[in-house]
Parts: C-alpha cells; sequence; structure tokens
C-alpha cells in the first residue's frame, strides 16, 4: 500500500472520530425532544446532585437519634412533626435526610462499580479481540467460569469473605461483572479491527496499543457507553440488595437498602419508614434504564424506524 493511501486512510479514521462527536451533540438534542427519557436523565441527576451535596442539602444529621419523635409519619399525614418531611425512624432519624446521605452511598458504588467493571472487561475484551487465537481463547473461557456463576450468589460470599464495607461493595460488584461488558467490547473489535483504516494504521507502522486506545477503542464507545448506563440502576439495586442483607455498607452509615431492611418489621404501622426508600430505589433504577434504552435506541441506526 502506497503512503498516499496511507494517509488517505488515516484521514478517513480522523474523519470518523470528528462524525462521532457530531453524533453526540444530535443524541442530546433527540435527548430534550423524548420528555419521558429526559425524566429519567432529569432524575438520575437530581440523585446526583443530593449525592454530592448532600452536607448542604440535607436538613438534619442523619445518624442523629430523637426518641421523642421515633416512628413519626410524613408531613402529609395526621400526627406528621413539623420539619420532617418524610417523616422518622424508629431511632428518631429524619428519612428524607438519611436517603439524601444514602444518595452518595448509592452512587458511589454505582459508578464505582460501573468502572471497574468496564474497565477490567473493556482491556480484557480488547486483548481478545484484537491478540491471536490463544489469547482470545484463554480470555473467553475466563467468561465462561464467570458467567457460570450467579452473580448476587457470587457477591454475596465474596463480601462474607472481604467484609462489609463501602471498598469491598464496590471491588465485589466490579470483578463479578465484568464478563460482559468484555464480550460486547470483543464483538466490536473483531468486527473493527478488519475495516481498512486499521489495516493502513497497522501497515503504517503504528504500534498495537496506538491503534487499539487510539482508533479502536473510540470507535467501539457506543456500546460501552450503553452498557454503562445500564449497569448504574443494576448496581444501584445490587448495593441495595446486599446492604438489606446486611452485607453491604455498615450500619449506622445511611444506604437505601438498610432503610428498607430497618422498616420491615413496621410495615403493618409505619409502612414509609420501608416503603419511601423502596420507592427511591425503584426510581433510580427506572431512570437509569429509561436513559439506557434512550441510548441504545439512538445509536443503533437498525433499531430506528
Amino acid at each position: 500500500m502506497s503512503a498516499e493511501a496511507i494517509q488517505a486512510r488515516i484521514l478517513e479514521a480522523d474523519l470518523l472520530a470528528g462524525a462521532e462527536k457530531n453524533r453526540l451533540l444530535s443524541i442530546l438534542g433527540e435527548l430534550w425532544k423524548k420528555k419521558v427519557v429526559f425524566v429519567g436523565g432529569v432524575i438520575l441527576f437530581s440523585l446526583l446532585f443530593v449525592g454530592i451535596f448532600a452536607p448542604y442539602v440535607s436538613p438534619y444529621d442523619p445518624l442523629k437519634q430523637e426518641l421523642n419523635i421515633r416512628i413519626s409519619p410524613p408531613i402529609w399525614m395526621a400526627g406528621a412533626k413539623a420539619g420532617h418531611i418524610l417523616g422518622t425512624d424508629a431511632l428518631g432519624r429524619d428519612i428524607l435526610s438519611r436517603l439524601i446521605w444514602g444518595a452518595r452511598i448509592s452512587l458511589t458504588v454505582a459508578v464505582g462499580a460501573t468502572a471497574l467493571s468496564i474497565g477490567i472487561g473493556a482491556s480484557l475484551g480488547l486483548l481478545a479481540g484484537f491478540s491471536g487465537r490463544k489469547v482470545d481463547d484463554l480470555i473467553m473461557r475466563l467468561v465462561d467460569i464467570q458467567l457460570a456463576f450467579p452473580f448476587i450468589l457470587l457477591a454475596i460470599a465474596l463480601v462474607s469473605v472481604m467484609g462489609a464495607s463501602l471498598q469491598n461493595v464496590v471491588i465485589v460488584l466490579g470483578i463479578t461483572t465484568w464478563a460482559t461488558p468484555c464480550r460486547l467490547v470483543r464483538a466490536e473489535v473483531l468486527s473493527i479491527k478488519e475495516r481498512e483504516y486499521i489495516v493502513a494504521a497497522r501497515a503504517s507502522g503504528q504500534r498495537t496499543w496506538s491503534i487499539l486506545l487510539g482508533q479502536i477503542l473510540p470507535n467501539a464507545a457506543t456500546p460501552i457507553l450503553v452498557l454503562a448506563t445500564f449497569d448504574l440502576g443494576r448496581f444501584i439495586l445490587s448495593e441495595a440488595s446486599l446492604s438489606y442483607l446486611g452485607l453491604g455498607v455498615p450500619p449506622p452509615t445511611p444506604s437505601w437498602g438498610s432503610m428498607v431492611a430497618d422498616g420491615q418489621d413496621y410495615l403493618s404501622t409505619a409502612w414509609w419508614v420501608s416503603t419511601i426508600p423502596g420507592f427511591i430505589i425503584m426510581f433510580a433504577c427506572l431512570g437509569g434504564n429509561l436513559l439506557g434504552d434512550f441510548l441504545r435506541d439512538v445509536m443503533d441506526p437498525e433499531l430506528k424506524e
């Protein structure tokens, strides 16, 4: 292949990268038009906002106990205490404040676990798709082994061994879910690496890592982004499940899952203690799924009508 042809292929790769940027701008425009999906995005970013600024937006200390106002109902019910909009729990702690601080925990776990899962999976997927058959076979067998274990049971077992803590929950959720992004990225790499601009880049003498990180990975970013959005909701639910079982963030740190567990003995007399955190978990997962569905639809031309 001549030098002019190689240069033309490299220019083509640069143009494709520019097209990807324009595509992201069009996606933001589509997001604004679809109000239901926009609501999902607002839910996620609202939770992100209150989680980051929890010390400033929380009306009370989430750990402060006031036994004289324990099991106080929400403000719209008879017997509510002034200032406690969503009521109090069995120890007199303000539910709204605990929900706000719990958002920080849930989103920290969700973002951290997503980054770890995608980081491990995408790296191994790049190697599996671009390397030779031996490396590909080895990584795919590891993926098969990983997928053979039920996710939540494996997470419970690992957290039980490592101990309940925020850091351990993030690590466990990340290392038990890397197989899916690995398979996804591998499939994209197998498709992309035979394209002409990749062949031209290899012919021009570019290093393997330069091709992987500079050209293949950006062109495989779309499915990774969609998967990461879905994973946010999944990890929020997973963290809540572990905390409900007492294997998440240890008390008295506020966590949505532990709040549901704390109120389960009062469902007949104080439903709000468990139900309100349950609804927050549902809306957080719904927001992630709505946003993920939208990104999948707009980024996959085959799904467009």
